[in-house]
């Protein structure tokens, strides 16, 4: 009697041990790359850079970036 306990409780955690494990969603990376764009853009102004000489993360580069 205790072996077959003992055999279907390790039957058991070997299925609860196996169980897929779900990733959180993901984020928007635009609004994750808000925070570097804002230190970018106190850099700009420090510096006085405008223009094209600008600091900045490109359009269309985003998702790489991140």
């Amino acid at each position: 009697m205790k072996k077959s306990i003992f055999v279907l409780l390790s039957i058991l955690l070997l299925f609860a041990s196996s169980v897929t494990v779900f990733a959180a969603p993901v984020a928007n990376y635009k609004t994750e790359l808000e925070p570097y764009q804002s230190i970018l853009d106190k850099i700009n102004l420090e510096y006085g850079l405008e223009g094209d000489s600008r600091i900045r993360i490109l359009n269309g580069e985003e998702e790489a970036v991140y």
